[in-house]
């Protein structure tokens, strides 16, 4: 069962390669290393999200709400598998986006911003 993909890293490239992956089993917590096929990487302030679909995929922007992340990101994730969400550390504007990812089960990484 895996509790969290959720990791923290200081570069997107490194982010792209999964260096860690969080899982359960029984009552430890071990770490795995894990490829991604896509990686979407996300801008976001108090407002709104900036969303770049991969390297040389579309930008699109959307507002900070939880339809607008339900219905304009979450959905259009077609393999959840092999899909990670890069965003930077952004003090607490993040939450939602990373309550939303994990009840997806859409792994992320959270990338320091210097």
């Amino acid at each position: 069962m895996i509790v969290s993909r959720h990791f923290l890293t200081r570069t997107v490239a490194r982010a792209a390669t999964g260096q860690l992956v969080f899982y359960q089993e029984g009552n430890q917590v071990k770490m795995t290393q894990h490829g991604y096929t896509r990686v979407v990487g996300i801008d976001v302030s108090k407002a709104k999200l900036d969303i770049a679909w991969g390297a040389r995929g579309p930008l699109e922007t959307i507002e900070y709400t939880e339809l607008q992340m339900t219905q304009l990101l979450i959905s259009k994730i077609d393999n959840p598998a092999e899909t990670l969400i890069v965003l930077e550390a952004t003090g607490g504007y993040k939450s939602p986006l990373v309550d939303l990812l994990h009840k997806s089960g859409i792994a992320l990484a959270i990338v320091n911003p210097r």
